[in-house]
């Protein structure tokens, strides 16, 4: 089984909010076969992050997503997990689990530039 993570950035977003709001939208979309959507938030003052990690649970093509920005929102980055293969929720959910594990140290790591 292979697992997809596509991550996209931009520096210096002219409208953080509707960025924020288009991946709200597109995640709710996407996800016509979830029963449910979760969303983890962080914020680390000292690092100047803010972030969220969407959990969207059902047979769906996109499980994980999130979003990080810094601060000054001058860099925004979004990123969507998914398999090469039909969507099985339960069969799915130990590796869903390890990359929202991976999700997370990511936005962890992440330093303000």
């Amino acid at each position: 089984m292979k697992a997809h993570i596509n991550i996209r950035h931009s520096i210096e977003t002219d409208s953080t909010f509707s960025i924020e709001q288009d991946i709200k939208e597109n995640i709710s979309r996407l996800s016509t076969n979830a029963y449910s959507i979760s969303t983890q938030d962080y914020y680390d003052e000292y690092r100047g992050i803010k972030a969220s990690i969407y959990t969207i649970k059902g047979d769906v093509a996109i499980p994980l997503a999130f979003h990080l920005t810094s601060r000054s929102d001058d860099y925004y980055m979004y990123g969507v997990a998914y398999f090469d293969l039909r969507p099985s929720y339960d069969s799915l959910l130990p590796s869903i689990e390890y990359l929202h594990y991976d999700i997370k140290r990511l936005i962890e790591s992440y330093h303000s530039l």
